[in-house]
């Protein structure tokens, strides 16, 4: 207000188109991460942010990894359209040609995350109970779970646990058909002859972290962008230190639990991890085409990411629209199928009148993000 001379109307923002937001956020960040090559911080400054910094914990080289590894998703996410592919493509190269100047996330110990150290502070997991199991928020899919199951995926007995009947698990795993009918659906709920997400692990853990960033993300942006580039053999060996770094993430996650309500598990071995990766419908050899490689890693992303990171997942299926879903065509809704974006809120339209008619056309469930190109 103070800038327009108490001109409330001339200070009311116009909507930046998300292709600027996306060049000035991957700006920043370039600069950002050559700035932290030459950053040198007093040791009494330094003192002071490691007891501030809720993150990192004050930890310089994880910050630089953080960095460059939120370009990477970024630069992914734009890869597909023409005029950031250049760009994409040469930052990429960038980054994973020189690790010195720009260190990403290479294993679980350099997770970007807020851990919860104790039970008596502001900062605790126990509202993730609600978040994800009130209506049977926490119900397993059956796409998911089969292929867990069907592949001898070790990440199944601390993600899932099978279905509770008659006061006992019993030695079942069963996900919803989202094309099941109602009937059918709240029948099986009703006899919980339904997997769900494992307690344990996930919503009554209440030392679960507030994760923003894995190394098994990267491991996968990575097999991406070697994939798209060409060098078969170096992507497939980042999809698989992707996989076997999700799978050791989430027994991390359950390790660290002050609940046992679920079933108890066996630890996982890497064994399990190569006989996981040796299936036919895991195994990047048996898949001939690029494409087919392509839907591995966009499948091994939706699992990892989960509930977990549900916005990041649901961003990287939209942007690559794998792997292949099928959703309940819902008829008594105008908005039938999934949404590929949400409208803005009715105070923008209420407020800031003027500059919303400006976008308002753009402002439907199915106008896709610049991005969304596939």
């Amino acid at each position: 207000m103070s800038s327009t001379g108490g001109d409330y109307v001339r200070s009311r923002p116009k909507y930046d188109t998300a292709e600027e937001i996306y060049t000035k956020m991957l700006d920043d960040l370039k600069a950002f991460a050559d700035e932290l090559n030459t950053l040198t911080v007093i040791p009494g400054v330094l003192t002071g942010f490691r007891t501030q910094d809720i993150v990192n914990n004050g930890d310089l080289d994880i910050w630089k990894r953080y960095c460059n590894s939120l370009r990477l998703r970024m630069l992914a996410r734009v890869s597909g359209v023409p005029a950031f592919q250049a760009r994409a493509t040469a930052e990429v190269t960038q980054i994973l040609g020189n690790p010195a100047a720009y260190p990403v996330l290479e294993g679980n110990d350099h997770n970007v995350q807020i851990n919860i150290h104790s039970q008596d502070t502001p900062i605790h997991a126990r509202g993730f109970r609600g978040g994800l199991e009130d209506w049977n928020g926490n119900l397993a899919g059956k796409a998911m779970l089969d292929h867990l199951v069907n592949n001898n995926d070790p990440r199944l007995r601390v993600m899932f646990q099978p279905a509770f009947v008659d006061g006992a698990y019993i030695d079942e795993w069963i996900g919803i058909d989202p094309l099941a009918t109602e009937a059918d659906q709240t029948a099986m709920i009703t006899e919980g002859r339904v997997s769900r997400y494992n307690f344990s692990t996930l919503s009554r853990n209440q030392y679960f972290p507030g994760i923003l960033m894995t190394a098994a993300e990267v491991d996968l942006l990575k097999a991406e962008a070697l994939l798209l580039a060409g060098q078969n053999a170096q992507a497939k060996a980042y999809y698989e230190k992707g996989v076997a770094n999700s799978v050791d993430q989430y027994y991390r996650l359950r390790a660290i639990s002050n609940n046992n309500e679920s079933p108890e598990f066996e630890p996982y071995t890497e064994d399990e991890i190569a006989t996981y990766l040796a299936q036919p419908q895991v195994s990047w050899d048996n898949a001939a085409t690029a494409d087919q490689k392509l839907n591995l890693i966009a499948t091994q992303k939706w699992i990892h990411f989960n509930v977990v990171q549900s916005l990041d997942n649901w961003a990287e299926y939209r942007r690559l629209k794998l792997p292949q879903l099928s959703f309940w065509n819902d008829t008594s809704d105008p908005q039938n199928q999934p949404p590929a974006r949400w409208q803005y809120p009715d105070s923008e339209k209420i407020y800031n009148e003027d500059n919303y008619a400006k976008v308002q056309g753009k402002d439907t469930y199915n106008t896709k993000i610049f991005w969304d190109v596939r």
